[in-house]
């Protein structure tokens, strides 16, 4: 099974689409503050566009896609770049690291007390078409690009992370 969580109105076919509100082409109507109404580790994919930043418990959220996901299933994010401009409707913003307290190694934080969920398969900045060229040099630098004015000087549009889920 493959879930649209967020879909809006961007309704992908062959996928589970789910959002708070009910679109036309939303297949499930949820509340993102209460458990999501499928079987534990039924779930192979989950793909989130752009939602986890008005989501109101992140940490609830990622807890669920943990709970539904079979083991090994990807759970593929994008979100917005904190540099970017924020919305009053954004409850967080994230920076390239922002799932490392959820992975099993425990990322680089030490005494990591957040529940351990995922792997990171893949993890990008993403720049609009005119910052393409440095977005090479800004993922093999981020620590660099985002602790200086580069990152107001060339703003990145987005986080891609491609999660994979570990249970044990």
């Amino acid at each position: 099974m493959k879930l649209n969580y967020g879909c809006g109105m961007r309704v992908l076919p062959d996928y589970i689409n789910v959002d708070v509100r009910g679109n036309p082409g939303v297949d499930v109507v949820i509340d993102d503050s209460k458990p999501l109404p499928f079987r534990d580790s039924s779930v192979d994919y989950i793909f989130c566009d752009n939602v986890l930043e008005h989501v109101k418990d992140l940490g609830f959220v990622l807890g669920e896609f943990f709970r539904v996901c079979k083991d090994g299933a990807l759970i593929e994010v994008i979100v917005p770049f904190f540099g970017r401009s924020q919305f009053e409707y954004h409850n967080r913003t994230f920076r390239y690291n922002c799932f490392c307290c959820h992975e099993v190694n425990g990322g680089s934080v030490e005494n990591n007390p957040y529940p351990k969920y995922f792997r990171t398969v893949k993890r990008r900045l993403r720049f609009p078409k005119r910052w393409k060229w440095l977005e090479s040099f800004f993922n093999r630098h981020h620590r660099v690009y985002e602790n200086s004015p580069l990152r107001i000087m060339f703003i990145a549009s987005s986080i891609y992370v491609l999660l994979e889920v570990v249970k044990d």
